[in-house]
């Protein structure tokens, strides 16, 4: 799925939300890793880099338990002060804690326009996959304005770091 056309991005805010169940812990982490056009990522924001892109993307902070009825961690990013040199943005989750997706009683991610509050892209994560981390979605740079393109791919990484090159494939 691509978005594009009016009325154009501006202000995107990613949610990532979950109960682990059974009384146990999971630490879920949303983040989102900036590229330029070489495919080289200058910039990550994450539960330990809450300000990047000059402040233009931010992190709410790290959840270590989530199951608060909404979403945990949440993720803006404000896109007309993104740097010229960041060509996509890919947004990602990862298991920090180690546990599965196949494990989890409810989860999700999805980014949201923030402007208008629609729902562009979101995906249950919840009883999927036994993997640790999934590249939710990339934003380009597009004839002057952003294109979201939903990917929902599932891959091994417990962090941001791990991510990256998972990430890089959608740039």
């Amino acid at each position: 799925m691509v978005k594009t056309g009016a009325p154009p991005l501006v202000r995107v805010r990613m949610g990532l939300g979950w109960a682990a169940g059974s009384g146990r812990s999971i630490d879920l982490d949303a983040s989102v890793i900036l590229f330029n056009a070489l495919g080289k990522d200058v910039d990550k924001v994450w539960f330990m880099s809450k300000k990047g892109a000059g402040g233009a993307v931010q992190h709410s902070g790290d959840d270590l338990v989530g199951g608060h009825g909404g979403d945990d961690e949440q993720i803006t990013v404000d896109l007309t002060r993104i740097p010229a040199v960041v060509t996509s943005l890919v947004f990602t989750v990862n298991s920090f804690s180690g546990q599965k997706f196949s494990t989890l009683r409810a989860a999700w991610c999805r980014l949201l326009d923030d402007v208008t509050g629609d729902e562009l892209v979101r995906f249950d994560l919840s009883g999927t996959k036994d993997s640790t981390g999934v590249v939710m979605c990339t934003l380009r740079r597009a004839g002057g304005g952003w294109e979201m393109t939903a990917i929902g791919e599932f891959h091994d990484g417990k962090t941001v770091r791990a991510m990256v090159k998972p990430a890089k494939a959608y740039v």
